[in-house]
């Protein structure tokens, strides 16, 4: 039997946050299909991360979704296709197929990452996204630090893909004009030290969850909690950039595709 997990309050957050960048992004870069690959999760639901983009009406493909989210996309209505692939280097998607090809705090446990990003530069019209944890935010050593204290061996890939300029570097050696650099999920308060990823460890059940997203909640009463309504208001203060990376929970990468199909 799965382990049934909550959430948490944390997530609704981040969760809301992060909804609302790429809600503007699909405003201000125009997008209308959205490719999410691997549709994974990070302590969390599983494939619900694109959820904003059903919301904006963008036609949404997810790589390898999970079995009960993809019953919540389907519920929800939106215009959404769930696709299977063994080789995440060789999809098997047409070149050019979609406006954004992106995905969330996937990489730095990837292998390969040059032949995962040049398989998402073939198959994007113009945009190539990533996002990842933010190695600055003083939560990310305490994490770290959380896995040595409990001799449990780091489980969440390369730590050098959760400074930018380690991931900047990795889209420029494949070809991608650097379109921004932003980050999301900047409430005040630092990101997980990682007591919950720890429990679940000893316990044995982070493959074996069955998670409850108040997210999914909230989508379907309409009804956000005001609490994060408010932090969020701290989040969207004109705060430059340099200073919001030592609190961002997540950062983000928006690669340009050289000779862009419109």
């Amino acid at each position: 039997m799965r382990k049934k997990e909550n959430e948490g309050p944390w997530l609704d957050y981040e969760r809301y946050a992060l909804g609302k960048c790429l809600k503007r992004l699909v405003e201000k870069y125009k997008i209308k299909t959205v490719l999410e690959m691997p549709a994974h999760g990070v302590k969390a639901m599983p494939s619900l991360y694109s959820l904003s983009f059903g919301q904006a009406g963008c036609h949404v493909v997810l790589v390898n979704a999970d079995e009960e989210a993809k019953k919540a996309w389907r519920e929800l209505g939106y215009d959404v296709a769930f696709v299977e692939a063994d080789d995440l280097h060789n999809t098997g998607f047409k070149d050019n197929s979609f406006d954004f090809v992106w995905s969330f705090a996937y990489l730095p446990n990837e292998k390969n990452k040059d032949a995962y990003i040049n398989e998402m530069i073939r198959v994007s019209k113009r945009l190539v996204s990533v996002f990842c944890v933010n190695g600055y935010n003083p939560g990310f050593l305490l994490h770290r630090l959380a896995h040595k204290i409990h001799s449990i061996d780091w489980t969440h890939g390369d730590q050098a893909f959760s400074f930018p300029n380690n991931l900047k570097q990795l889209f420029i050696k494949c070809g991608l004009g650097i379109a921004e650099l932003g980050v999301v999920n900047t409430p005040p308060w630092p990101d997980s030290v990682g007591f919950r990823d720890i429990r679940l460890h000893k316990l044995g059940t982070t493959g074996k969850i069955n998670w409850h997203s108040g997210t999914l909640d909230f989508i379907e009463n309409n009804n956000v909690p005001n609490w994060i309504k408010l932090i969020y208001k701290f989040e969207r203060l004109p705060v430059p950039l340099p200073l919001k990376l030592i609190y961002a929970h997540i950062y983000y990468l928006i690669g340009q595709k050289r000779g862009a199909v419109d």
